[in-house]
């Protein structure tokens, strides 16, 4: 028994004993299911004939659940983003006296205190939807309704969050 591991699915290349020709069979991860090369093709191709040439993202409306993923893998990014700044940030705040003076002078900037709060707004939820997909690890929350409920209380959370940092900024 061979293993060839192919995009999106594995060919398993069997012989059987008696003078009859190899047979190939094909596990595919999407289905699950077994198939013969011949099933799969036909599957394939029946399947490809539906599928739009192009695919505009704008036009696709996710459920909540689809924009919380999206948006964790953003406040991530962001987050790694972010990093230079702050650490700019942390030597030149403990370079001196001077070093602290400048840094002050920089966080009264009216930018840096709107990459400040975009910065919470991608800590804050990253934290909560991270704390989300934790629980679903292990098996809280996957039910329809309750996915979504969570997904929701992430969002309110995070723009609670939010605002209470926005009234302590301005």
């Amino acid at each position: 028994m061979v293993m060839f591991n192919v995009t999106g699915f594995t060919e398993i290349s069997a012989t059987k004993i008696s003078w009859a020709r190899p047979r190939i069979i094909i596990y595919d991860y999407v289905s699950l299911h077994y198939f013969t090369k011949g099933q799969y093709h036909r599957m394939r191709t029946t399947l490809n004939k539906d599928r739009p040439k192009y695919l505009n993202l704008l036009r696709i409306r996710l459920p909540i659940t689809g924009v919380l993923s999206i948006a964790h893998r953003l406040s991530g990014g962001l987050l790694v983003v972010a990093i230079p700044f702050f650490i700019y940030l942390l030597s030149l705040s403990l370079g001196g006296a001077q070093g602290f003076t400048d840094a002050q002078a920089l966080l009264n900037l009216s930018i840096v205190k709107w990459v400040l709060l975009i910065t919470f707004w991608a800590l804050m939820h990253h934290f909560l939807a991270g704390i989300r997909f934790l629980l679903l690890d292990i098996d809280i929350g996957h039910h329809r309704t309750q996915a979504r409920q969570s997904a929701w209380v992430v969002f309110i959370g995070e723009m609670m969050a939010v605002l209470l940092l926005l009234g302590w900024l301005l």
